[in-house]
Formats: structure tokens, sequence, C-alpha cells
């Protein structure tokens, strides 16, 4: 069931909408804000096994979305890190046989993952993954006929993953069936279309968003807090206020405001 990295996926798959406020920082790809990602998401988890769901592109979104890990990381994972019934991914420096980590904040760790990544990861492992070993026989999570994802696939599948055209309007008034983007090799070149350095960046504000301590969350992706706020924390202004400041704001009263409510509530 496997691909080279240079087949073209089925055309019932579909990638993430781009949104209208996205941050750049020096060369960066644009992030991925978090409705987008999520629609696309939920688009993947309502497809057959095999069509768009489980699938290589689908997985990997997953992964870099709800793990917020770098790519190296990911292509590491083994199928002896990935526990299914406990829901957790487990990363390790392999430098040895192939698979470094960035050795930053935490770089060997343990994540967990909620239950609906997990079924998505059962449907794969059980019907989708192709059941190879790399050059060092090790069983890569991540695969395709020749062996464990390289990064050049993983940056092609995401890529592919999260063009806007497979689920909305073209945002670039091209029609899918003859735009030359819709491929693995150009999916890149749309300038839709996010990276995984992208899709990381917009999974840490996504924890953050989410409630997540900062400290939690560089834990979560071998980040340090500081450099995690500099170079991947990049809310929009709205999410600032919504997701991080809004429930403040009932806080903001002078003392004696506290004791006049304090007296009122007495009285009643």
């Amino acid at each position: 069931m496997g691909r080279d990295a240079r087949d073209r996926p089925g055309r019932h798959q579909r990638g993430a909408q781009p949104a209208a406020n996205e941050h750049r920082r020096g060369g960066q790809h644009r992030a991925p804000r978090s409705r987008a990602a999520a629609s696309t998401i939920r688009e993947f988890r309502s497809q057959p096994v095999g069509a768009s769901r489980a699938t290589l592109q689908h997985v990997l979104l997953e992964l870099e979305w709800w793990t917020g890990a770098r790519m190296s990381a990911l292509r590491g994972i083994d199928m002896e890190d990935v526990d299914l019934d406990e829901g957790t991914i487990e990363f390790y420096h392999r430098p040895d046989t192939g698979t470094p980590i960035k050795q930053a904040h935490n770089p060997e760790r343990k994540v967990g993952l909620a239950d609906p990544a997990v079924d998505v990861l059962r449907d794969y492992v059980r019907e989708v993954r192709d059941k190879v070993r790399d050059e060092h026989r090790r069983r890569p999570l991540l695969t395709t006929a020749q062996g464990r994802a390289s990064k050049t696939t993983i940056r092609r599948y995401t890529y592919f993953a999260t063009l806007p055209c497979q689920s909305v309007e073209c945002p670039h008034d091209r029609e899918p069936g003859s735009c030359e983007w819709m491929s693995l090799r150009a999916a890149r070149s749309c300038p839709s279309a996010r990276s995984p350095h992208a899709v990381r960046t917009g999974a840490i504000s996504n924890l953050r968003n989410s409630g997540w301590d900062l400290d939690d969350v560089a834990e979560r992706v071998n980040t340090g807090p500081k450099r995690l706020i500099q170079h991947y924390d990049f809310p929009t202004m709205d999410e600032q206020y919504r997701e991080r400041r809004a429930d403040l704001v009932d806080l903001l009263r002078l003392d004696d405001e506290d004791d006049s409510a304090n007296t009122q509530d007495d009285d009643q």
C-alpha cells in the first residue's frame, strides 16, 4: 500500500485552508492557524482508511500538529516507541543508526496523544504502513516501500497535505485538475502550502492557545521557553486576547470594588 515520494496521492485527499492573517519571521514559511489545521485533520479523519484517513500524509499531519516535534524526531520513531494502548510516543536520540534528534531542551521524551489521533495511528499501522525495516534492521513507524521515510518524503507529503484546494475553493484562482502544484513534487510551490517547520510553529501556538503552560509546551516540543517565545509562538492579535487574556479582564477592578461587590451580595 505504500507509495514512493514520487507518487501522487489519490484525488480524494484534502489539505488545509490558508489563513488570512499569518506570521512571517525572516525566511520562514507561514504557520497554519489552528482552525485551518483542525479542519484538515477533521476531513482526513472522516474519509475511508487508505483513501485519505491513515495515509502517510494524514499520519504526518496528525503527528506534526499534536506533538509539535521536529521532522528529524518524527522520522526517527520506531514501532517499538509507540504504545497504542497507552496512547504515547517516545522520542530517542539514535545517531549511530541514522536518526539523531536535536539536543535542545528535552530531547528524549515521552508524549501523549488524544484517542482520535491514536485511532488514526492504529489504522495506519494495521492497514496502510509498509511493513519494512531500514538499513539498520529497525522498524520505522513512518515508511515507504523503500524503508524509513526520508526527510524529502516528509517535506513533500506535508506540503501536499496542506494544499488548500483539496478541501476548499482555490485561493489562487486555479483549477485543481489542471494545476501543476497538485503533485507531491510541486506542492511546495503553492503559496498556501506549508512546510513541516511551519506546521510545528502553528502547533506550538495552538498548544499555548489551548491553555498549556509555557514550560509544559517547551518540554513537549524540545525547545527552551525563551527560544519558544522568540521563534515559534506567534499568536495573532485576536488569539492573544481571546485565548490568553480575555479571562483576565474580570480581575481588572479596584480593591474597594471587590469590597462593594461583596457587600451587595451580603445585602441580598
